[in-house]
């Protein structure tokens, strides 16, 4: 039972789903009835096709008598054969080709440098605009604090408070900053 069900993985619903990938429609529905298609189209006409072609020649060329019932066997059972060898060799396509594709692109030092260089740059210009916000919120916390010097005691304890709360990290990274 197990088999049959890696059978019917493999060859069915990773297929659709590989198929289902790489449609163009934008619908669920629509990706759905032109996934069908296609796998319909490319894994069940084609090699029927193909099979039915290779079956008449060998029928034609009497290399299969169509009266012998062991012959028709044993030719099905070899045509079947090769349709699923080539059903495999399709799916294992990526281990043979893309994955030696990927790994030879990661080989690439240029490459993989410049992808570096653009993390790198992304993460710089993220961490800028972090401290940028952080500056602003600063100021606002400075003239916040300077409005409250007049107002009551409470106020400017909670606003001394807040002010230094904010601008010792914010000094200490300003200071980190400029030996940088």
């Amino acid at each position: 039972m197990f088999f049959f069900t890696i059978l019917i993985l493999n060859s069915v619903v990773l297929a659709y789903q590989a198929y289902y990938d790489t449609d163009g429609y934008f619908t669920v529905g629509g990706k759905m009835k032109s996934s069908l298609f296609r796998m319909c189209k490319d894994l069940v006409i084609v090699p029927l096709v193909a099979g039915l072609i290779i079956f008449g020649i060998l029928v034609g060329s009497n290399a299969v008598d169509p009266n012998d019932a062991s012959g028709l066997s044993l030719t099905s059972v070899i045509l079947t054969n090769i349709v699923y060898e080539s059903f495999l060799m399709f799916l294992l396509s990526y281990g043979l080709i893309g994955l030696p594709r990927q790994l030879w692109e990661e080989a690439n030092y240029e490459y993989s440098l410049l992808k570096a260089k653009t993390s790198a740059a992304a993460a710089y210009k993220d961490i800028a605009e972090t401290h940028f916000n952080t500056s602003l919120v600063v100021a606002d916390v400075l003239k916040t604090n300077d409005f409250c010097k007049n107002a009551a005691p409470v106020i400017r304890t909670r606003s001394n408070t807040t002010f230094n709360y904010c601008s010792i990290p914010y000094l200490l990274i300003k200071s980190n900053d400029s030996t940088m």
